[in-house]
């Protein structure tokens, strides 16, 4: 599995950890080690990211979604490390006791995988190596924005956050791809959902995805533009979305050429889906970033100007630091993508994560999101 893990264009390093006191283990992520086992504040555990990499996570909170099955969400801190690398945020998802998570450490971004009997493979991504955003020739046709009336001074403050219901479909090849390397895609897709949902708190933004089924569905992969108009056609597809109640319609597959493609900019409830290459969907978060599109965002400018429907809506890049979920390697080959949506009122590393005229994606999303929350 770790042969495999490593061959990944996409992988930087892969680390082997063994599970023990101090480490990653189950007991420790439900919070057993306090103040006084050494950590500086409580619920605390240690991460051996790779050789002499020791990072210390602070349990934010705790999502239980069975016996077994939880979601853990916290920050990280290395002390040691230089200003821009020293904080960062974790998330492991254990389903039936496995453990699979992301831990991002200022401009990295490392891949947790369960080996079984124990053992962790640890994977270092590599953001410069991602396939292509989305095959050449197949932008997505921008729909106009709808009439918003304008929201009341601390209106949009006093209401509760739009949930958005998602159904996430892979294909058997994904299946058996993520088996090679002893992860599942339920976790894979807890995971990507939970990838946006970051992005979404980092940046001030009133909306939370849910992950209302993760399923297979008995389809041979073609290429994004075949996939997504099956995804469309499908009949087997609409009951599945109806009897989930889902909103918007995510299809994992395991065609590497491209990260992902969209229906539309700007969904409505006949065109919200999108496909997304596996490989891509967490550690590139291009599932949130598929999904950024059915909300009615766009790339950076510098190579997107078409302001449609949003003018505010586009991807920020900074310098040749980083980038957020919306913004592409084609303006910065070598920046990271950090889980942010573009917002000048949030700032990163000490610099402002947009501009008010053009990249303000978090006040798009206030605006978009309770559209799509409404499809039924």
């Amino acid at each position: 599995m770790v042969s495999k893990l490593r061959e990944h264009k996409t992988s930087t390093a892969v680390y082997v950890a063994q599970i023990r006191p101090g480490n990653i283990s189950l007991e420790l992520l439900r919070g057993a080690l306090t103040i006084a086992d050494g950590f500086a504040k409580a619920k605390g555990i240690r991460l051996n990211l790779a050789p002499a990499l020791r990072v210390d996570a602070f349990q934010r909170e705790i999502d239980q979604r069975g016996p077994l099955s939880f979601v853990w969400r916290g920050n990280v801190e290395n002390r040691k490390a230089a200003p821009d690398r020293r904080g960062g945020l974790a998330t492991f998802v254990v389903q039936d006791g496995r453990i699979s998570g992301t831990v991002i450490l200022g401009p990295d971004i490392y891949l947790i995988n369960p080996l079984g009997n124990g053992l962790h493979a640890i994977v270092k991504t590599n953001p410069s190596v991602y396939p292509a955003e989305h095959p050449p020739g197949t932008t997505p046709k921008a729909n106009d924005a709808p009439e918003i009336a304008p929201q009341k001074e601390g209106l949009l403050q006093n209401q509760s956050a739009p949930v958005i219901r998602a159904l996430v479909l892979y294909t058997p090849a994904v299946r058996k791809a993520l088996q090679q390397f002893g992860s599942d895609p339920d976790a894979l897709a807890t995971m990507a959902i939970e990838s946006t949902n970051l992005a979404s708190k980092n940046s001030n933004v009133r909306m939370s995805v849910n992950l209302v089924k993760s399923e297979e569905i008995a389809y041979v992969e073609k290429d994004f533009p075949s996939d997504l108009a099956m995804l469309r056609a499908s009949a087997w597809v609409k009951t599945e979305r109806e009897t989930a109640t889902a909103q918007v319609v995510f299809l994992l597959t395991t065609v590497s050429d491209y990260c992902g493609l969209s229906d539309v900019i700007l969904a409505d409830k006949s065109s919200a889906f999108a496909v997304i290459n596996y490989i891509c969907a967490v550690g590139n978060f291009s599932l949130a970033h598929e999904f950024g599109h059915l909300l009615g965002l766009r790339h950076e400018r510098a190579t997107d100007k078409d302001d449609r429907p949003f003018r505010n809506g586009h991807g920020y890049v900074y310098k040749n630091e980083w980038r957020t979920i919306m913004a592409t390697r084609k303006a910065c080959a070598s920046c990271p993508r950090i889980p942010f949506w573009s917002n000048p009122s949030i700032k990163y590393n000490g610099v402002p994560a947009g501009t008010k005229d053009y990249e303000d994606e978090a006040d798009v999303i206030n605006d978009t999101a309770p559209i799509i929350a409404g499809f039924h």
